[in-house]
C-alpha cells in the first residue's frame, strides 16, 4: 500500500501570496483597509519608499498593510514580519524573532520582570501600541491608531505567530 503526500500543496499554502491573502482576509474582519489602514499596493510609490528605503524586504517578506499610528508613527505588516517607525527610527522584526508580546503598556507584566502588583489601570480603549520582546530581550514598540486599528494589528500578529508555529511543526 502506497501513501501519497502532496508536498507541493503544503509549500504552496505557506507562500507569500497565500500569507498575503490571509492577512487581507483577517484585516477585512476588522473593516480594514480604512482611512488609517491602507493596502500597501494602493499607496503612492513616494509614500512606500519612506519606510522601505533602509529595510531589506527579503527579511520581512512582501509588504501588505500600512497602519498609521499616533503622532506620525506607522507599522507595515509584511508576510514575514513588521517594518515600523517609532521614536523617529525605522526598524523591522521577523515574526520568528518575536519571543513575547503585550498590547499597551504591558498590563499583565508579561514583558517586565516585575512581580509586584500593577498600580496603573489598563483601559483598552486608550491603547495604541504593542510591545514586542525579541530574542535579544529588546523591547520594541509597534503602533496603530487607538481602538479597532490596534486590535486589528494585534489579532494579525497573533494569526501570524500561529501560522509560524504551525509551519514549524
Amino acid at each position: 500500500l502506497l501513501i501519497f503526500k502532496p508536498l507541493g500543496l503544503i509549500e504552496m499554502e505557506k507562500s507569500d501570496e497565500f500569507i498575503k491573502g490571509r492577512i487581507i482576509w483577517k484585516a477585512e474582519q476588522y473593516n480594514c483597509p480604512s482611512e488609517t489602514v491602507l493596502l500597501f499596493e494602493d499607496i503612492s510609490e513616494n509614500h512606500q519608499a519612506k519606510g522601505l528605503s533602509s529595510i531589506d524586504t527579503s527579511q520581512v517578506g512582501t509588504p501588505v498593510l500600512l497602519f498609521n499610528g499616533e503622532n506620525g508613527t506607522w507599522t507595515l505588516i509584511c508576510t514575514k514580519g513588521f517594518v515600523f517607525e517609532s521614536n523617529g527610527i525605522v526598524n523591522s522584526i521577523e515574526f520568528s524573532e518575536i519571543r513575547n508580546h503585550a498590547i499597551g503598556d504591558d498590563p499583565f507584566d508579561k514583558l517586565l520582570k516585575n512581580t509586584s502588583k500593577r498600580t496603573k489601570k489598563f483601559d483598552k480603549r486608550e491603547q495604541h501600541k504593542i510591545l514586542i520582546e525579541n530574542r535579544d530581550d529588546e523591547i520594541l514598540e509597534i503602533n496603530a491608531k487607538k481602538g479597532s486599528d490596534i486590535f486589528a494589528l494585534y489579532n494579525l500578529l497573533l494569526m501570524m505567530l500561529n501560522l509560524k508555529e504551525k509551519k514549524e511543526n
